[in-house]
């Protein structure tokens, strides 16, 4: 990994400015602990990774590599140049035909359908979690809430304005609750 004199990489980053040689930048930064160490936290992160390490889909974000110091984990993750889809929703001026939305939809309902073939829900689909690549995809990022599910979930997770009516009232939820979300997308 070649970075250039000054560059700078934060936590989430995946800015359009190059800091790497090749087609890694993306950077995430975790933190372990607070002052004591956090088993809950230590899993969730653990179970982000195992769950990235699975998937090989065109249209979602790619794991490159894990390192970790005594506080924080580090994933080092495919570069995206482009911009997230709350972004490029923002800067557009009038609203998009229907042949531009059902491209982004249907787009997004195939990283779904391979996510449901491995049983994992990400349960954080929002427009803030889905980039737009260079060449005009949406690529599915951020999988700190997902999960794999053999049959119902229970736990709440997400952003509570893309969660579905079943995650809200505590009821039992399967596969299902992506698709209220890419709905409300």
């Amino acid at each position: 990994l070649a970075t250039k004199p000054g560059a700078r990489l934060s936590t989430n980053s995946f800015s359009s400015d190059p800091i790497t040689r090749g087609a890694v930048s993306g950077f995430k930064n975790l933190e372990k602990f607070s002052e004591k160490k956090n088993p809950i936290l230590e899993k969730l992160i653990a179970r982000e990774r195992e769950i990235l390490l699975k998937l090989t889909h065109p249209f979602i974000i790619k794991l490159v590599k894990t390192f970790q110091t005594e506080n924080y984990v580090f994933y080092l993750m495919e570069h995206i140049n482009g911009c997230n889809l709350e972004t490029y929703l923002n800067s557009r001026k009038l609203y998009w035909n229907k042949a531009e939305t059902q491209f982004y939809i249907s787009v997004i309902l195939l990283c779904l359908h391979y996510l449901n073939s491995k049983r994992i829900i990400h349960r954080d689909i929002k427009p803030s979690n889905i980039l737009i690549n260079q060449a005009g995809y949406p690529v599915l990022i951020d999988f700190n809430c997902s999960r794999e599910v053999k049959n119902i979930a229970r736990t709440q997770a997400g952003t509570f304005h893309y969660t579905s009516p079943e995650m809200l009232k505590n009821r039992g939820y399967g596969m299902s609750i992506d698709y209220w979300s890419v709905g409300i997308v």
